[in-house]
């Protein structure tokens, strides 16, 4: 008898466990899964918004002379075409008219808190010209790419971009599958790279806010904070009532056969 409610006990416990693990896994599952759809030639930004991309980072408004120069706010996202994509919002309904202007994300790949290495990355816009820059974060190797047409585009006050993470990897694969600081800010390149910052950074190349800002994201889970479809969800719910109702008519046959004994008895 000592042997069979031993028995019993460790099938319950391993169905909790069972349950437990599924519910952590399915969870994990959903959450890397999400990836967002950015279409960047439709003139619109639209589904930034419609798909819960979450705000990244903002940065205050007034801080520099010219408001199509001023960045407020910006957004990241990885896209279901496994490109990395970038919004940035400006302070003027038509953001950065001058030539040689960017919106650049600038990636701490090794996550130590120091601008300016070989070893980090640089992405930037230009939209006078509308080209993609890929730099290193020294800005002394780099160039366009511009291969294909969804690269970027300006929407009113926001600049939108993005590109290939292979291209990243390619670059440093340290950027790709690793925990990273990510921060914004906008630059001129009128006397050529480096870019001369505006607004984000300061002459010397400190990142003054927002490069450790909201948190460290992880480009292999990117949108783990995102919201995707409904369906995604589906999934482990169902599997869950299984799970649920399985070990619920577990217990009621173990009762009624109690019951049974104990009427015989």
């Amino acid at each position: 008898m000592l042997v069979k409610i031993l028995t019993q006990r460790k099938i319950y416990y391993g169905l909790i466990l069972i349950l437990v693990g599924f519910l952590v896994f399915s969870t994990y599952q959903t959450a890397s899964a999400v990836l967002v759809t950015i279409n960047k030639t439709d003139v619109s930004v639209d589904e930034w918004f419609t798909q819960g991309v979450p705000l990244f980072y903002t940065d205050p408004a007034g801080d520099v002379a010219n408001p199509d120069e001023d960045m407020l706010n910006a957004w990241v996202a990885s896209g279901d075409d496994s490109t990395l994509n970038f919004l940035m919002e400006l302070n003027a309904d038509t953001a950065m008219q001058t030539q040689l202007r960017h919106a650049a994300a600038y990636i701490d790949c090794d996550m130590d808190g120091v601008p300016g290495e070989a070893d980090d990355i640089i992405i930037t816009y230009e939209p006078y010209q509308n080209q993609v820059w890929i730099l290193t974060g020294d800005q002394n190797q780099g160039a366009s790419y511009n291969t294909g047409v969804n690269r970027g585009q300006r929407v009113g006050e926001y600049l939108e971009w993005g590109i290939q993470q292979v291209i990243i990897g390619f670059i440093n694969s340290d950027c790709i599958d690793e925990e990273v600081n990510i921060g914004f800010f906008t630059a001129s390149t009128e006397a050529g790279f480096p870019g001369v910052p505006i607004d984000g950074m300061d002459g010397s190349g400190i990142l003054w806010s927002g490069f450790n800002v909201p948190t460290n994201i992880d480009l292999a889970e990117f949108n783990a904070n995102s919201t995707g479809s409904n369906n995604s969800i589906i999934f482990p719910i169902a599997g869950s009532i299984f799970i649920l109702g399985l070990l619920g008519l577990v217990i009621f046959l173990r009762h009624r056969t109690m019951t049974k004994q104990h009427d015989v008895g």
